[in-house]
């Protein structure tokens, strides 16, 4: 999401509302309102979600376990756990659900509205003890989620890691647009979206603010933290507590086996502007020579391949070599490279397909990529996260 937009809609919004906000679209085609994307749409946006989300979310809070334990190298890294929390908090409050609400019906007046959340942090030690309340009212109902629905018990294994239950849930919906999934019927999907609405991105909302503000408050009793600890372990999928060792290691699922795997990430950090870069900004020769730390070499390896997902239909894997390894500015211009080949054929084989119908968005183009939603101009970097054991760059880019 581009930072310095000031006409940008999601402006007022931080990354768990614009996350609901995405969703509401489908909650509205299940429960008979009107709603603004087609169910090809919303299923390819349920697609980006279900491969891209549940990683960059996982990042976020195997940050924050490893900050309320204490273990961060550094006071930066604390720092940016509080961040990443900051972000993923408030959904309990009905004034941010009126908020996204209000942005799904008028999303252009709502640009001078602030946070609504920025005058209820004026006590942290009172919205500490709210949501330690929630919390315990909460935790039952998520421990025992899978028993909700009869159905959840073919889907859904303990432990309740929230944030894999929601993509796996909406993996299902995703199938039921396409005519894949025919063991559930309509009911049962307004089911789903319900649950994730009101169990789910509470829960993780709720643990977030416990999070941010023990870190950045030093709230809460030995007890309390112990129970966030165990909240967070679970988030994270962890069976037992663990300790930072060298290389963090980040688990990984599997839908169709509903199993969680590991392999090793390291987050590499792209900045710009104290922002993330759009991708043609490398371009600019004066504005690609802002980006932060550029000449750090963050990679050793000389040959790497980065798999590039969003906005395409079809993954690709594209290999990239450097003599001596890459630098930042290295990854940049790979990055850019990548989705300028990528564009390139795509628009040489089919030429421009213009705006979808009565959206702004770029149209879906049926040529070996699929690009759909976005031209290259409408991309950020928003993470990067290199696989060391298999050579690899997975990419979050937002639009």
């Amino acid at each position: 999401m581009n930072k310095n937009s000031k006409i940008n809609p999601f402006h007022p919004l931080n990354r768990m509302e614009r996350f609901a906000l995405l969703l509401t679209d489908v909650r509205k085609c299940f429960s008979g309102e009107a709603h603004r994307l087609s169910q090809e749409k919303i299923s390819q946006m349920l697609d980006e979600i279900v491969h891209d989300e549940h990683l960059f979310y996982m990042i976020f809070f195997m940050g924050a376990y490893h900050a309320v334990k204490k273990e961060n190298k550094s006071e930066k890294q604390r720092k940016e756990s509080i961040n990443a929390m900051e972000v993923l908090m408030g959904w309990e409050k009905q004034s941010v659900r009126e908020k996204v609400n209000s942005v799904y019906i008028r999303p252009l007046n709502v640009l001078n509205d602030e946070l609504a959340s920025k005058k209820d942090r004026d006590n942290p030690t009172k919205e500490f003890s709210t949501l330690m309340k929630l919390f315990h009212e909460k935790r039952d109902s998520l421990t025992n989620f899978t028993q909700r629905r009869p159905f959840y018990k073919e889907i859904l294994n303990p432990p309740p890691q929230a944030t894999l239950y929601v993509c796996i849930l909406l993996e299902k919906v995703a199938d039921f647009f396409r005519f894949k999934e025919k063991k559930f019927n309509w009911d049962q999907m307004e089911n789903i979206m319900e649950d994730i609405f009101e169990f789910l991105l509470e829960w993780i909302s709720i643990v977030a603010g416990l999070t941010y503000y023990h870190l950045k408050y030093r709230l809460g009793t030995k007890e309390q933290v112990e129970d966030l600890l165990d909240a967070l372990k679970d988030i994270n999928g962890y069976e037992e507590h663990r300790k930072l060792g060298v290389l963090e290691e980040m688990p990984r699922f599997s839908l169709s086996g509903r199993s969680v795997e590991s392999s090793t990430f390291e987050q590499i950090k792209l900045e710009l502007d104290g922002g993330c870069p759009s991708v043609i900004s490398y371009e600019d020769e004066g504005r690609r020579s802002q980006l932060q730390d550029s000449e750090d070499l963050v990679i050793k390896d000389e040959k790497i391949k980065i798999l590039f997902q969003y906005p395409l239909s079809n993954d690709v894997l594209l290999e990239f070599e450097s003599i001596g390894g890459f630098t930042r500015m290295d990854i940049f211009r790979c990055i850019y490279e990548g989705y300028k080949k990528i564009y390139e054929e795509e628009e040489k084989d089919l030429g421009d397909p213009g705006s979808a119908p009565h959206l702004l968005n770029r149209a879906r183009s049926n040529g070996k990529y699929g690009i759909w939603g976005h031209y290259m101009g409408d991309l950020y970097i928003e993470g990067v996260l290199y696989n060391k054991s298999n050579k690899t760059i997975k990419l979050r880019i937002g639009s």
